[in-house]
């Protein structure tokens, strides 16, 4: 399900939802997995020092 789908779903939500927090939202999920990736990687590269 797409954000603005979860969004929509709450009770207490009338009307659009904001096309800003909806942007913000969807870039801080690819921020979260970005960073996860790098912390991936990086533990990979600990592991294969040892």
């Amino acid at each position: 399900m797409h954000i603005r789908g979860i969004i929509a779903t709450h009770p207490d939500v009338q009307g659009p939802t904001s096309e800003t927090l909806l942007r913000a939202i969807g870039e801080s999920v690819d921020c979260a997995q970005t960073c996860m990736a790098c912390a991936d990687a990086c533990d990979a590269a600990l592991s294969e020092l040892q």
